[in-house]
């Protein structure tokens, strides 16, 4: 992209800070280059790409039945896709060259980070689950389980947990089952998650980067916005460190999902307009496709992929909203243990 001059910036920030003028794009003479949609679906291996390691679909190949399966949920709040696409991410870059994604994926109505994970993380919209604000008043874990709660149904031997910035993300949607952890700002959960990672303990993290929501809620949310932008480059460098560590797991095929709750608009969210509900989704991992879809897709995608990488089917009971993106769904079975058997009338014995 092109690259803003980081004294003028911080110059005319402070002359319109004292004037009582809002920070818009046209303070700055300079322009981010932002990346066409044709671009980003074809990215011809090898290109512009000499510095970065092997892709992770190079290294890892197909799935294997022999290694274990896992999978790597990364959640950057608050990134516009038109952020995602005019900013420098050569760690990101590396995911998208053999990866599924998706630059026109929605987010619920309501853009705001409470509603917007839940739909992430139960694979349903908001009328469901019932999540209108950052409080989660309304929801029930009971009626509405997380797609890892389902997972850890199905397969109870599986270790699920999180690393998280915001603290009331993981209380709400990760306590009581499986492990989490809110050990401080973007830089100590990077830390804390590649040291989960090393160590083989999770067999599904979530990890959940903040930094870039704060610095739109300071400096407001647009790629013409330079400290907006550098907070999404800087996350980049936290998701590097997260691909060096799953890289480090060679015995083990990974599934790395990333994706955002909502945009924003100067420096707030949660309307029902395009540019605070407009996110990225983005799969990476064994067998995925390189899939580039035309259409809308959306956060509640994220549940069916990981359930289609792990070769688990949903059931319809569920109510999921969501489609795999990169993988085709495993079918359900009428003997499948996911899904409750039919009850059987009792009758009196032949």
């Amino acid at each position: 992209m092109s690259r803003f001059s980081a004294p003028a910036a911080a110059v005319a920030i402070a002359l319109c800070t004292l004037a009582g003028r809002a920070i818009t794009p046209d303070i700055f003479p300079i322009r981010p280059t932002f990346r066409a949609d044709s671009e980003m679906r074809e990215i011809p291996a090898g290109e512009g790409t000499a510095a970065l390691p092997a892709p992770f679909q190079s290294q890892y190949g197909s799935p294997s039945a022999q290694r274990p399966r896992k999978v790597l949920i990364i959640g950057i709040d608050g990134l516009r896709s038109d952020a995602f696409r005019s900013a420098s991410t050569p760690n990101l870059d590396l995911l998208k060259r053999d990866g599924a994604l998706s630059v026109h994926t929605v987010t619920d109505p309501v853009a705001r980070s409470g509603p917007g994970w839940t739909c992430v993380l139960t694979g349903q919209w908001g009328w469901k689950h019932h999540v209108k604000e950052n409080g989660f008043l309304g929801y029930r874990r009971d009626l509405n389980p997380t797609f890892l709660d389902r997972l850890l149904d199905a397969r109870p031997e599986t270790v699920v947990g999180a690393v998280v910035n915001w603290k009331p993300l993981a209380e709400n949607l990760f306590g009581g089952r499986g492990f989490w952890e809110a050990p401080g700002d973007d830089r100590a959960v990077a830390k804390e998650a590649s040291r989960l990672i090393g160590k083989g303990l999770p067999d599904v993290l979530f990890v959940h980067f903040d930094g870039v929501d704060h610095a739109g809620h300071t400096f407001g949310f647009s790629p013409y916005m330079p400290f907006y932008i550098w907070a999404v480059e800087k996350v980049d460098r936290r998701i590097g460190e997260l691909e060096a560590a799953v890289r480090a797991r060679t015995g083990e095929d990974w599934l790395i999902v990333v994706t955002s709750d909502h945009g924003g608009t100067f420096r707030h969210h949660g309307a029902n307009t395009p540019v605070d509900r407009t996110v990225f989704l983005l799969a990476n991992g064994p067998g995925c496709a390189r899939e580039r879809p035309d259409g809308f897709r959306a956060v509640v995608d994220v549940a069916p992929t990981v359930f289609a990488y792990l070769g688990l089917p949903v059931s319809p009971e569920w109510k999921w909203d969501g489609k795999p993106l990169g993988y085709a769904p495993a079918p359900v079975s009428p003997r499948d243990p996911i899904s409750p058997p039919p009850a059987v009338a009792e009758g009196p014995s032949p």
